[in-house]
């Protein structure tokens, strides 16, 4: 498990009532990777000093962790994330910008991972990850984030979960979160997943649904890739964040 502060982590800092002081001087940390706990922990320790890192190291250390359970190389996380902003519009070396537009326009004609598989801007992606070996996940990841128009900072199942306009009902109800979570096979996922950033009003966290398809895939195609810890399984991982952001309203 890696370490990353981000800004939406120093918000949940505010939210558990961390000093603003402290939160002001993690700022140094932000968006830098820590393989182990004890290297981010010594390097919090120089920011804010030992007493307030006794102080709040449960917080820091929950809010910190890096819960990728695929896209655990940060690289390869930048490098998903310009594919998707490219698909907007291209920055060229002259300064200029190129539309690529035309490009997703295709992606989103498809139907099902198999259809991107024909499309030449998929294999731009895929070499971007070629530690990624389920070329249809991949493919079912490529034609969900062409569907995708603004970035979310929220994880896509807590955006699921997120409360309607006030009506007490989550954006994605129950019953349709269930059935993404039964999904048999990847055109199954990928029709529900579809319905459910169109239900986001395109408004997505790209690396949180990236990485929920490939590890959705990773455990389909090996049952030995299921945690031995419930709570880090696909299934498990989304319930509790969806219902967890639920709970927030309906009590």
């Amino acid at each position: 498990m890696a370490y990353e502060l981000t800004e939406y982590s120093l918000d949940e800092l505010k939210d558990k009532k961390v000093e603003q002081s402290v939160i002001d001087l993690l700022e140094k940390l932000l968006n830098q990777d820590f393989d182990k706990a004890d290297d981010f922990i010594n390097a919090v320790k120089e920011c804010i000093g030992e007493s307030k890192t006794d102080q709040y190291k449960k917080d820091i250390l929950n809010v910190a962790r890096n819960f990728y359970a695929v896209l655990r190389n940060k690289s390869a996380r930048l490098a998903l994330i310009k594919w998707w902003q490219d698909l907007q519009d291209i920055k060229l070396p002259n300064g200029k910008t190129k539309s690529n537009r035309g490009e997703r326009a295709k992606l989103r004609r498809c139907e099902k991972p198999e259809d991107i598989l024909l499309q030449p801007y998929f294999y731009e992606l895929q070499q971007k990850l070629p530690y990624i070996s389920d070329a249809l996940a991949l493919a079912s990841v490529a034609g969900l984030l062409a569907h995708v128009k603004t970035n979310s900072e929220y994880s896509f199942p807590k955006q699921l979960g997120q409360q309607k306009e006030h009506s007490g009902k989550a954006v994605f109800s129950e019953l349709r979160f269930q059935q993404l979570l039964a999904s048999h096979d990847i055109d199954e996922l990928y029709e529900n997943l579809r319905r459910a950033v169109m239900q986001l009003n395109r408004s997505a966290n790209i690396l949180s649904l990236a990485d929920g398809i490939l590890h959705w895939s990773q455990e389909q195609r090996d049952k030995n890739q299921l945690s031995e810890r419930p709570e880090q399984r696909f299934k498990f991982a989304w319930a509790k964040a969806y219902f967890s952001e639920v709970l927030t309203y309906s009590k």
